[in-house]
């Protein structure tokens, strides 16, 4: 996620699709942003937590790889737990 795309009409689409269907979400920040980002989403992202993953254009450093795959098997784990 993006400051420019917290505010995209996809990123909106997306984000309320998942909220409604019970979906988790789990952002992953690729620039420094004000959390959660201002405008139609801030009430949907206020609750979740975020992953700082780094610039776009840099690889996942390993360490941020193993806390995002950390974070989808717990999720999955836990089911259709909403987060």
């Amino acid at each position: 996620m993006t400051d420019k795309y917290s505010k995209s009409e996809n990123c909106q689409r997306e984000v309320s699709l998942a909220d409604l269907l019970k979906k988790p979400i789990i952002p992953l920040l690729f620039e420094k942003i004000v959390w959660p980002p201002a405008g139609p989403m801030s009430m949907i992202f206020a609750k979740l937590l975020y992953i700082k993953m780094g610039a776009p254009e840099e690889n996942i450093p390993l360490p941020k790889f193993q806390e995002l795959v950390k974070e989808i098997k717990e999720r999955v784990n836990k089911g259709s737990a909403y987060y």
